[in-house]
């Protein structure tokens, strides 16, 4: 995913992450790391499918819908870049909804 944030000067800075926030981020990862995909008969990894809740589903048609109707109205580079964030909002969504299940420990 490309993004092409505003242009400012860099500044530098003394500022560090407190050791705190540090752990509580490692942590994270940590759990994050602890997924593992399910396999086959074989032992090879298969996708673990990971359903959409009623809220989640109503949300994702809403979004979809919205969407749609935003490409239909943009032609050329616009039109192409909007196909394309379809798919990557479905993928942050996962994103999110991990990070939030690591770091509340939500069961998976």
């Amino acid at each position: 995913m490309l993004a092409c944030p505003p242009r400012r000067a860099k500044r530098w800075t003394e500022a560090d992450i407190p050791p705190d926030v540090e752990r509580s981020i490692a942590d994270v990862f940590d759990r994050l790391y602890e997924l593992r995909p399910t396999t086959d008969d074989d032992g090879d990894p298969q996708p673990v499918i990971v359903p959409l809740s009623a809220d989640g589903h109503a949300a994702w048609v809403d979004f979809y819908n919205a969407h749609g109707q935003e490409q239909a109205e943009l032609s050329g580079d616009l039109a192409a870049a909007w196909s394309k964030l379809e798919g990557y909002a479905a993928r942050l969504a996962l994103v999110v909804h991990f990070a939030r299940w690591a770091i509340r420990r939500w069961p998976a």
